[in-house]
């Protein structure tokens, strides 16, 4: 692969003598030609390739006219032909029948093809140079401006010699000049073979890390896998004890019920999103269960409706909000229950799953987007949006409230109920700070562009309301 490369680095600096004859090709003179060529200061022909720079000829004119220069016979000059065999534009083909006298025909070929020059078919190009005379006929000196001397069946010696001299005297310098740059060439080999050589080993190099890399990760994660395997069966040995000492303190009679406070009859209102919430609102609502609190949830209620969430919401507590992605586009959570909730002061807590379980893919993700109006349905792969209303109250109320990460593993839940246990007591302090950071003027625009909704889902048919301030709830109550 080294050896690969600097050949090509080595064989690609060869461009640069080729840019050297190209721009050396527009300087000619007469005293460049040899014994056996005539100079034409307009016109060449071009043995491979394509014409270089700007020197194609480009019309039939151009071509016939340069032909007839470069032919020595007028009869040689075809006109337009199409030959899909042949290069496309004005190119000539050596003849040596009878008829054309030993000269190239040239011709104008209209049809497209991609053939390049070759010593049968070569192109003519607009540029001076050096030119062979046709078979049969030289110069008797360098630099005559056409072929003037006729060498019939002169073999071996005079016109042919000429021309064969000349012919060696050019490969001869060739030669000469490729041999001037082998020393060179060897040089910029050596060097690219010490660099290629020197970048192939920092690969290597590099390979060995990633490789060393891979194998400690590898090991992390079983190490990682092997604990929480550990900790997998801790956790339900801690589950089953738990569920031992409810039993027991169920056959024993001792109630574990907190109180409900005045005119309560849940101490909690979760609401979530029904398709993608649901698993992970379920394990809080049997955690809080599980400690004596009273939940609702529509999971454990026959038959739910509107109603029967609407007045839910009056006779519980806290409304405890499961934030998943794209909840704050379901109308049932915003425009009904949250309405609800805001609408009688209720306290407010969020909890927010973090990592792990079935609904990874749902978790809420960035917090300005999720509560924006302007961010697309396809984003949270729904068919609904963020009301542009409730944008600014949903946040200024996460600006307000401390959002808790829920975790499915048992031994981080302990921590996490005591928190909202914490968020329960103090429900009356966080409540007034948070209704009283909330415009008039924001809840009042909310319930004017919602109102509808809740006439949709058959709830009671709510007026304007003008002023949801705590002085004002016994009115909006009646």
């Amino acid at each position: 692969m080294t050896h690969h490369l600097s050949l090509f680095v080595s064989n690609s600096i060869l461009i640069w003598p080729l840019m050297i004859v190209i721009q050396h090709v527009h300087s000619l003179s007469s005293k460049d030609c040899l014994v056996g060529e005539f100079f034409t200061p307009s016109a060449r022909y071009v043995y491979s390739g394509l014409c270089p720079l700007n020197t194609s000829v480009t019309t039939e004119e151009e071509c016939l006219k340069l032909g007839r220069m470069l032919s020595g016979n007028p009869k040689s000059v075809l006109s337009k032909v199409t030959y899909y065999h042949r290069p496309t534009g004005c190119y000539a083909i050596e003849e040596s029948n009878i008829i054309f006298e030993g000269h190239p025909t040239i011709n104008w070929n209209t049809a497209k093809t991609e053939i390049p020059a070759n010593p049968i078919q070569r192109l003519v190009c607009r540029m001076p140079g050096c030119t062979v005379c046709p078979f049969g006929f030289t110069t008797d000196g360098a630099g005559q401006s056409e072929c003037s001397i006729t060498c019939q069946g002169d073999v071996g010696g005079g016109c042919d010699w000429r021309e064969l001299y000349g012919k060696k005297r050019f490969w001869g310098h060739f030669v000469l000049g490729m041999l001037g740059l082998m020393p060179f060439f060897i040089f910029i080999n050596c060097i690219c073979a010490f660099w290629c050589k020197k970048i192939y080993n920092r690969k290597l190099e590099k390979r060995k890390e990633m490789r060393q890399k891979n194998r400690i990760q590898k090991d992390r994660q079983a190490s990682e896998d092997s604990k929480s395997i550990q900790l997998r069966d801790i956790s339900e040995n801690i589950s089953e004890t738990s569920i031992s000492l409810d039993t027991q303190s169920r056959s024993t009679g001792v109630s574990t019920d907190v109180p409900l406070p005045r005119g309560c009859k849940y101490h909690f209102f979760i609401c979530k999103h029904e398709s993608r919430g649901s698993s992970g609102a379920m394990n809080i609502y049997y955690e809080l269960l599980n400690r004596g609190y009273k939940v609702w949830i529509s999971n454990s209620v026959e038959a739910p409706s509107i109603r029967k969430m609407q007045k839910a919401v009056h006779d519980s507590a806290v409304m405890l909000v499961f934030l998943t992605h794209g909840i704050f586009t379901r109308k049932y959570c915003v425009e009904v229950e949250l309405f609800e909730a805001i609408k009688c002061n209720k306290p407010l807590s969020f909890v927010r799953c973090s990592r792990g379980g079935p609904s990874t893919m749902y978790n809420m993700q960035e917090h300005e987007k999720e509560c924006s109006a302007s961010t697309s349905s396809s984003w949270f792969d729904l068919d609904t949006t963020v009301n542009p209303s409730f944008e600014p109250i949903i946040k200024r109320i996460i600006a307000e409230i401390e959002i808790i990460d829920w975790k499915l593993n048992v031994l981080f839940r302990p921590s996490i109920i005591k928190r909202l246990e914490s968020d329960y007591e103090n429900r009356e302090e966080k409540s007034n700070e948070l209704y009283r950071s909330l415009p008039e003027t924001l809840l009042s625009k909310w319930g004017k562009s919602t109102s509808k909704t809740r006439k949709d889902y058959l709830i009671t048919d709510y007026d304007v309301i003008d002023n949801l301030k705590p002085a004002n709830l016994d009115k909006i109550k009646e």
